[in-house]
């Protein structure tokens, strides 16, 4: 298991409480790429360059590329683990026939704003 935080101090800490909850025997390394207390640009929800063509694009690649490169069956096997760990089969959203998947999602990329990726529950 990878953790990779932002080099800010609370963001290598929560990462760090984070590992230790969620596996509480292994011995975690939280990676981060910079000096604490800089900003690691993966974590920029700023887009720098952006057209419509850009958007199109962007949005057709970041769809094959989750389609077509196994990592639609990554994230169902992540869901899978994450309600394993935190007992989803016993929460309310469970017992009313919800769960973690992917089946509808949907990328939004617009100017001045964060992308976004949702899909259902």
């Amino acid at each position: 298991m990878r953790f990779y935080a932002n080099s800010k101090q609370r963001t290598i800490a929560t990462a760090r409480f984070f590992a230790a909850g969620f596996l509480p025997l292994a011995n975690i390394t939280v990676e981060h790429k910079f000096e604490p207390e800089s900003s690691d640009l993966v974590f920029s929800p700023h887009l720098a360059y952006y057209s419509e063509g850009f958007k199109d694009k962007a949005r057709k690649e970041m769809l094959d590329r989750f389609n077509n490169n196994g990592m639609k069956e990554k994230f169902e096997r992540a869901f899978k683990t994450v309600e394993k760990v935190i007992n989803y089969k016993d929460s309310p959203m469970a017992k009313a026939g919800k769960s973690f998947t992917i089946k509808d999602m949907q990328i939004s990329i617009e100017k001045e704003k964060q992308p976004k990726i949702k899909g259902s529950w």
